[in-house]
């Protein structure tokens, strides 16, 4: 697997499987899908993309696990604090061979605040 340099990543994105996993769930395909347009705070994702927020959350959690997303804490205009997620996921690509799945995944965070 390989990743843009300067990005560190956890044990968990070592596996093709999370990778594929993560990317053949639903829930975390919309979410992936609405921060392409830019960040956004896990309740306007909620309501964006029509998911609970406690669903939204998790997805958030794994998909930032992988290195695919990345929060920056912001003071909106109410004075209140929230963490607003950008995507970083830039492409991946699956190679299938006689030795199995390898994927490679590029991170170059395009939609950097």
């Amino acid at each position: 697997m390989t990743q843009a340099p300067g990005h560190n990543r956890s044990d968990e994105s070592s596996a093709p499987e999370a990778t594929i996993d993560i990317l053949s769930d639903e829930y975390a395909c919309r979410i992936v899908a609405t921060l392409d347009d830019g960040p956004m705070a896990a309740v306007d994702l909620a309501t964006e993309c029509d998911i609970s927020r406690p669903t939204v959350y998790r997805r958030l959690n794994r998909l930032q696990s992988l290195g695919f997303v990345a929060a920056t804490n912001r003071h909106d205009s109410d004075g209140n604090h929230r963490n607003y997620y950008r995507l970083t996921l830039d492409e991946v690509k699956l190679v299938i061979n006689e030795e199995g799945i390898e994927t490679a995944v590029s991170l170059a965070g395009k939609n950097a605040d």
